[in-house]
C-alpha cells in the first residue's frame, strides 16, 4: 500500500465506504434515524444503505492490505458478514419494539372481547354440573382500584372456565354499580362473552337459587369441605378489602342463614405467608379439583411457588388467615 493509500484509508472503525476523514456531526442523521452505533467513528457509515460496492469497502476485521488480496467472492463474504453485525443491534431493537406493540394490541383486543385467549379449549371439554357464584354485593366496601382489580379477576375466571377440562356454571350476582360500569367501559366486549361459561345477574343470589343448597366459601368458616357437591351452589365473595372487614363473608352467610365452608388448604400444604387467595385463584382451584379430584394437586398447581412449601406434618398450622389481605403478584387480595 502506498503512502497515499495509507493516508486515504481510515483506521479500523472509520468510514469504510468514502475513505474520507470523518467530520464532526457526520453521524447525526443515522443517530436521528434510530440506528445504534458502537462508537462515534462508526456513525458516518450507514450499513442499511443499498448497493454497497465491495470495491469501496474497507473491512473492520482485517487490514485493508489483507482484504485486497482476497478473491472477489471472499471479499463479498467478509463485507456481508461485517455489515450484518453492524445491522444486528438496530434490527434486534426493531423486532423487540414490534413484538411489544403487537402484545399491547393483542391485550387490548382480548379485553374488548374481539379476540379469544391464546389457550384452546380441550377437545373433550365437558360440563361439570357444578355451579359457582361470584357475590358482587360489596361495591360500597371497595375503593376504585380494588374494583378495577375485581373486574380483572372476573375476566381471568371467565378465561379459565372457557379452557377448563370440566367447566362450571359461573354466575355473577348483584352485578351493578362500579363493577358493571367498569366492565362496560374498559372491557366493552364482555357482553359478547359466551353465556355457557359466565352469566351476569343484577339480582342477589338469594333471589335466584334455593337457600338450602347455597354454600358460602369463606376462610373463616369452621366447616372444612371434603369434596364439592354438584347439588350445591358455591358462593365466592367478590371483595378486595385489604383486610378492613374481617369475617365479613362469614357474618353475611350466618345472617342470611345459609351454609358456609372453607377449602381444606391446611390439611395438605403449608404456605410461607398467610394463606390468602384471590377470587380467580379460588375459582382456578375449583376447576383444578374438578379435573383431578385431588385437593393437594389442585392447591399446588394454583398457589404461587414462592408462597408455598409442602407440609412437613399434617395439622401443624391453622387456616385462620386464609382469605385475609395480602398482595400476591401485585394484586390486592380478598376473602375466599
Amino acid at each position: 500500500m502506498t503512502d497515499q493509500d495509507t493516508e486515504r484509508a481510515p483506521a479500523a472503525g472509520g468510514s469504510p465506504q468514502s475513505r474520507e476523514p470523518v467530520e464532526a456531526g457526520q453521524g447525526d442523521a443515522e443517530a436521528d434515524a434510530g440506528i445504534e452505533v458502537a462508537s462515534a467513528t462508526e456513525a458516518s457509515f450507514d450499513p442499511f444503505q443499498k448497493n454497497i460496492s465491495v470495491d469501496n469497502y474497507v473491512p473492520r476485521s482485517m487490514s485493508f492490505d489483507e482484504f485486497r488480496k482476497l478473491s472477489r467472492n471472499a471479499k463479498k463474504k467478509v463485507m456481508k458478514s461485517e455489515i450484518w453485525e453492524m445491522k444486528k443491534p438496530a434490527l434486534d431493537k426493531l423486532r423487540k419494539e414490534k413484538a411489544k406493540a403487537y402484545r399491547a394490541r393483542r391485550r387490548e383486543r382480548i379485553m374488548r372481547g374481539e379476540l379469544d385467549n391464546r389457550q384452546k379449549r380441550p377437545a373433550t371439554q365437558r360440563p361439570s354440573n357444578l355451579t359457582v357464584i361470584f357475590d358482587m354485593g360489596f361495591d360500597n366496601k371497595m375503593l376504585d382500584h380494588e374494583v378495577t382489580s375485581m373486574a380483572k379477576q372476573v375476566q381471568l375466571s371467565y378465561a379459565a372456565n372457557r379452557v377448563a377440562q370440566y367447566y362450571t356454571s359461573l354466575q355473577v350476582t348483584h352485578f351493578d354499580g362500579r363493577l358493571k360500569e367498569l366492565l362496560e367501559t374498559r372491557y366493552c366486549g364482555f357482553k359478547s362473552w359466551d353465556s355457557k361459561y359466565i352469566q351476569f345477574h343484577a339480582e342477589d343470589y338469594l333471589d335466584l337459587f334455593p337457600h338450602e343448597k347455597l354454600v358460602y366459601l369463606t376462610a373463616d368458616s369452621p366447616n372444612k369441605l371434603e369434596t364439592l357437591d354438584p347439588e350445591k351452589y358455591y358462593i365466592v365473595g367478590g371483595i378486595v378489602d385489604k383486610n378492613r372487614y374481617p369475617n365479613l363473608t362469614l357474618h353475611k352467610a350466618s345472617e342470611q342463614g345459609i351454609a358456609h365452608g372453607r377449602l381444606p388448604i391446611g390439611d395438605f400444604i403449608h404456605m410461607k405467608s398467610r394463606k390468602v387467595l384471590t377470587v380467580n385463584q379460588v375459582y382456578d382451584i375449583i376447576l383444578a379439583y374438578l379435573d383431578c379430584h385431588d385437593w393437594k394437586r389442585a392447591f399446588v398447581s394454583i398457589i404461587p411457588d414462592r408462597k408455598l412449601r409442602e407440609r412437613d406434618a399434617i395439622g401443624d398450622s391453622s387456616d385462620e388467615d386464609v382469605g385475609k389481605d395480602s398482595d400476591d403478584n401485585g394484586d390486592p387480595k380478598q376473602q375466599q
